[in-house]
């Protein structure tokens, strides 16, 4: 059965808009499948409006649209247990099933960036406007680099993790609307001092992280430690009170920090502890691993 995973993006959160770097890895903890059934579902339901969009966008012509229509009448649907507003690509493993399933030949011989392309126009059915970066990791199921020309590169020797390093999704509970949050970063950013930190101090820091995680050699916690304490002290209001309460608590310890999942708010956030730590059971029970 195949399988189309999750979305992490684990670098460059907010910082990407602002032109830094980013690495973005699928997961194989959440993901979807195709599957028919012969009961009326949710999913094949919501997948017919995706076909009536899909049907009047300008990736109509790359599309097996017909074949699609037949599948959606026999009762396929897309099972998926990949929460939504939890930052972990949720439409974006929708887009990346049905190009996978349904694409025309040509579709084959594209470059990433050419998929990209295609994925923009498709998850505008979901968000109005998309990076394209969700669907596109999902599809090639490898991790994939932004560079700050915002130029992708498929990482293929790279399976997404440091060996020095757990890492696990921190579950708040509720979702969040990625939307709001990024519009009240992009007001931030209208600040000259808070643009500046950003661009002079958390922007290095991200390409310094991305560079030691994707080598093969030792690996230096404290970059993770630094970009943390940043988003502590100048992205509190994305971080709910709950975890900012053990955000602050654990700031200064040695062996994990936290960190911003995706647009933060809600959903999951990011929890990087040095191999092989025993983590606090106030943490512990709310924690998933996912590099296994």
């Amino acid at each position: 059965m195949k399988k189309y995973p999750a979305k992490l993006l684990l670098f460059g959160e907010y910082s990407v808009i602002a032109g830094s770097e980013a690495l973005a890895i699928p997961i194989n903890n959440f993901g979807a499948y195709w599957h028919f059934d012969d009961a009326p579902n949710e999913s094949n339901q919501q997948l017919k409006l995706f076909l009536g969009h899909l049907s009047n966008s300008e990736v109509s012509h790359l599309l097996d649209l017909d074949r699609f229509n037949a599948d959606l009448l026999m009762g396929i649907s897309l099972v998926s247990n990949i929460p939504q507003g939890y930052g972990l690509g949720s439409s974006g493993s929708v887009c990346a099933a049905i190009l996978d399933r349904f694409h025309t030949p040509e579709v084959s011989a594209m470059s990433i960036q050419e998929l990209n392309s295609i994925f923009i126009k498709m998850e505008s059915h979901f968000h109005g406007t998309s990076s394209g970066l969700d669907p596109l990791v999902s599809y090639l199921k490898k991790p994939v680099l932004i560079k700050p020309n915002q130029t992708l590169t498929l990482l293929d020797d790279f399976a997404g993790f440091h060996p020095m390093v757990d890492v696990y999704l921190y579950d708040f509970g509720t979702a969040r609307k990625t939307e709001t949050l990024v519009a009240k970063f992009k007001n931030k950013m209208n600040t000259q001092d808070y643009s500046d930190s950003l661009n002079n101090e958390l922007v290095p820091m991200v390409k310094s992280l991305i560079a030691s995680w994707t080598s093969k050699g030792s690996f230096s916690f404290e970059l993770i430690h630094q970009i943390s304490s940043w988003q502590l002290k100048n992205m509190s209001e994305f971080i709910p009170d709950s975890v900012f309460s053990f955000w602050q608590e654990y700031a200064k310890s040695n062996d994990f920090q936290f960190k911003l999942c995706g647009a933060g708010g809600g959903g999951y956030f990011l929890l990087f502890a040095k191999k092989n730590t025993t983590l606090p059971d106030s943490l512990s029970s709310k924690v998933i691993k996912i590099n296994q």
